[in-house]
């Protein structure tokens, strides 16, 4: 018998949780295709559309805006319906006065936040990894699929951020991953929420080949503890 290839299909009920999910919408949902995130960390450029900023009444309205070239992600052009949008990417729609920045609710659901249209947007980004190339740069592997050439790699480190213009991709500024700076949580139970990171330390676990970072972060007046890859930094604390 020959191999069978991976199920295009997806059930409604088995869609993540960062979604928004109607469970009584019908049996089957919008597969997102493989792009800068992934299935679990992103919603479909359509559903987007269709569900959450109710552009059409139904998927073929919402691909009739995609065909026309009237949508764009981080500033390029995107057609496909199953194209993933992520945390902290940009939306913006022709003819609508304000774009859209995803980020997270206190549910931990990717929700479109309104802001501005300026002339030059930024977003950040989550370094991810780190490696050496010809000629003494370094490659920066980010949270959204990106492969950033920078000519010094020491100021960078795994966990760090970066804000980046799109869609050139210059590198604005980058943002520590170190106590005292100001930390967005993107996964785990406390999703959504920001604070201020008052503490690094080692989880040291017995049998582990490798001890994982954990993070406590101070929100308002309560300490949070998550693992270090939940958080996404997002600046200083001032």
């Amino acid at each position: 018998m020959s191999k069978k290839g991976g199920n295009k299909k997806q059930k409604r009920f088995m869609t993540s949780k960062a979604r928004q999910r109607d469970t009584k919408g019908g049996t089957w949902a919008v597969r997102s295709i493989a792009g800068p995130f992934t299935k679990d960390k992103s919603i479909p450029l359509g559903v987007l559309l269709r569900d959450i900023l109710g552009i059409g009444r139904n998927m073929r309205e919402a691909k009739i805006v995609l065909n026309g070239g009237k949508v764009s992600v981080n500033g390029i052009k995107r057609r496909d319906y199953r194209f993933s949008v992520g945390l902290f990417d940009i939306v913006s729609i022709e003819g609508f006065e304000n774009d859209y920045r995803i980020g997270f609710d206190a549910g931990g659901k990717l929700v479109p936040n309104e802001e501005g249209r300026g002339k030059k947007k930024s977003k950040l980004c989550r370094i991810e990894g780190k490696r050496k190339i010809r000629g003494g740069k370094a490659q920066l592997s980010t949270n959204d699929g990106r492969s950033i050439i920078v000519d010094d790699g020491k100021d960078f480190k795994a966990s760090d951020s970066i804000e980046i213009e799109v869609p050139s991709q210059k590198v604005l500024k980058a943002f520590k991953f170190e106590k005292g700076a100001r930390a967005f949580i993107r996964g785990g139970k406390h999703a959504g929420l920001e604070g201020t990171i008052k503490e690094i330390k080692e989880n040291r676990k017995e049998e582990a080949i490798k001890s994982e970072k954990l993070v406590v972060i101070k929100v308002g007046s309560k300490e949070l503890q998550t693992n270090a890859e939940n958080v996404f930094i997002m600046g200083e604390e001032k």
